[in-house]
């Protein structure tokens, strides 16, 4: 299997062309222009998203990015797989350029930054909220309507993370994939933070739509072993 395709698609989320003085509103068109391309060049129809909102923008940004990321991990580790298993079978490992390597870490980077960070902004002072007396927390409700909206893409972005650094659970080893290795060795605090927030949120602010996230514990402490 090759990685060419993904590359080509990935490599217009990453393009780095665009000044950095660019007002909200012009960079929201940017970035929803990087992601048209990227949908076009995948050849998939482009996803439902608030166009017109840089948050939601920068975090289906993220969203593909941690996309691209999974399948470029799914592709090494089948193609490192299959070349183990048929030893007498010559096996091509799909190679990554420099190149590649520079947009694969940038997308990474892009995942944390508009993604995982991103919604962790959000989400805790909501908690914080909760946490206040009524008199002093009811002016801020409107505030709390994406809450659960948030926490849900929280949940989901760290997840999936966590499936590529621990595909096997938390009884499992840890991944040795390129992907899984960035992870570790750059972006561990980053992956940790959401992990340590979602899996030991207190009972008191837990709800039923912001559950404490039990799962994500023992995963957690296998990367913290």
């Amino acid at each position: 299997m090759t990685l060419d395709p993904i590359l080509r698609a990935a490599a217009h989320l990453v393009n780095k062309t665009t000044p950095t003085n660019h007002a909200n509103e012009n960079l929201q068109s940017v970035l929803s222009a990087r992601l048209s391309k990227y949908y076009t060049e995948r050849g998939v129809p482009e996803v439902d998203y608030d166009k017109t909102n840089l948050s939601a923008v920068q975090l289906q940004t993220a969203k593909e990015a941690l996309f691209v990321v999974r399948q470029v991990h799914d592709t090494l580790t089948l193609a490192e797989t299959n070349q183990s298993e048929k030893a007498t079978v010559q096996t091509e490992i799909p190679a990554l350029g420099t190149r590649d390597v520079s947009h694969l870490r940038t997308l990474i980077s892009i995942v944390f930054k508009w993604g995982t960070d991103a919604l962790l902004d959000r989400v805790v002072p909501n908690w914080t909220t909760l946490a206040l007396p009524k008199a002093q927390g009811s002016a801020s409700f409107v505030g709390l309507t994406r809450g659960p909206e948030d926490y849900k893409e929280l949940c989901d972005l760290t997840y999936r993370l966590l499936s590529i650094i621990l595909p096997s659970g938390h009884r499992g080893q840890l991944s040795e994939s390129f992907v899984a290795n960035i992870l570790l060795t750059r972006h561990l605090s980053d992956v940790l933070k959401p992990c340590i927030t979602l899996g030991w949120l207190p009972k008191a602010l837990s709800t039923p739509s912001t559950p404490v996230q039990d799962d994500i514990r023992p995963l957690t402490m296998r990367l913290l072993s």
